[in-house]
This record gives structure tokens, sequence and C-alpha cells, in this order.
């Protein structure tokens, strides 16, 4: 890390005495943060080189908008790249909408969002330990307009060990925990969201790779 803060300078280095939960490490962060625009950069996922200058610019290009996010291909092998990976699924940019927000977690694992929403809507909850974005997408949803680059700007790792794996349970309670805690009173009585078989063994669109390995291509 020293090597690169000697490149650049506006890099911060912020250790802790102990290790903390996602969240609150991410509003540590957002706290620290001088710029415009904020974004995550998981430990064990990976971008494209020009991945966080294409989601900046546009959202340079659309001041009505809050927050953009791209394609994620998704791997199992760790410690690879985008160019090399082998490629097992993708979560697509889907064109926003609100609704289909309530099922699944549009933005995905690599979006970007303007920083001053956080003095708007506030920080992630740390009461949640997986799912934390989630509801604060959630809670932004009704006034924050959310756009999408159709292109493939990032790598994600589906790791057997990674938080979502290891807490499937929870991160089921927690997603439709947010989804109670914001489903809008308009829209009548809402049904508790469960997922299908299918849904449940694949993620988004994995379903065409399942279908290349059985039928071919």
């Amino acid at each position: 890390m020293r090597e690169f803060q000697e490149r650049y300078p506006n890099i911060q280095y912020l250790r802790t005495p102990e290790r903390e939960t996602l969240y609150a490490a991410w509003n540590r962060g957002i706290n620290l943060a001088r710029g415009r625009y904020l974004t995550n950069a998981n430990t064990d996922d990976r971008h494209a080189p020009n991945a966080l200058e294409k989601l900046a610019v546009w959202l340079d290009t659309h001041p009505d908008y809050g927050v953009v996010y791209a394609s994620t291909t998704i791997t199992d092998e760790s410690n690879s790249t985008l160019a090399a990976a082998p490629i097992k699924g993708r979560f697509k940019a889907r064109p926003f909408d609100r609704k289909r927000l309530f099922r699944e977690c549009l933005p995905g694992p690599q979006p970007m969002w303007r920083r001053d929403l956080h003095q708007q809507f506030g920080l992630f909850d740390p009461s949640f330990l997986i799912a934390g974005d989630y509801e604060f997408w959630l809670r932004l949803s009704g006034r924050v307009s959310f756009g999408h680059v159709p292109e493939c700007l990032g790598l994600f790792l589906d790791s057997p060990v990674s938080l979502m794996h290891g807490e499937t349970d929870r991160l089921a309670r927690e997603m439709e925990l947010a989804r109670e805690r914001h489903w809008p009173a308009e829209w009548g009585t809402r049904q508790p969201f469960r997922r299908g078989w299918l849904d449940r063994m694949t993620r988004r669109s994995t379903y065409t790779e399942i279908a290349k390995r059985f039928f071919g291509s």
C-alpha cells in the first residue's frame, strides 16, 4: 500500500485495531472519502482497467441519476483477471425497475454512487451483516434514479468461503427484512418473497451457462 501511496498521494490507508464488519468498514470509508463518487472494491473481486472511469463518466453525463451499475461476470477461479478467468455466469445489468429491485439486488456487486446520497439517506445500516447494500438501495429507490451500463466491467468470485455462501440463511433473512422495511404502502399488502428452486441453485443469468453445458451453444 505504501508503494501505491508514493505514486498516488490521494490514497488514504487506515488499519483498524480489530477486524470490523463489512458495513462498519464501508461507513468508515464513506466518512473518510473526499471524492464526488463512491464504489466498493472487494478483495476477492476484480474490475476492468477502465471500469471506474466509465462509471464515473456515466454519472458525469447523467446528473439526475444517483447510482449506476454495469454487468459483472462470475468465476470460481480466485486471483484471476477479467480477461483470463473462466466464466461460469453473469450478473446482467438489466434496466432498473423498482418492483424488480424488491426481488433481486439489481446494482449487483460493483456499483458506483454519489457520495452526497449519504447526506440525504444516511449510511449503510451496520446491523446488517451481508445485505446492507441491498437495504440501502431499497431505502433510496423511491427518490433516486438508477442507471445501467450494459457492458461487462467486473469479475465476481463465486467462492464457497464467502459471506454469501457461509451465511445463506442470514442473507435471505436480511433481504426479506429490507423488503419489509421499505415496501411502499401504496403497493398494497406485500407477500413474502420466496425464490424458486432454479433461482436458489443459480445466479441471475447463469441459466445461459447451464443451458450451454447441457444443450450446447
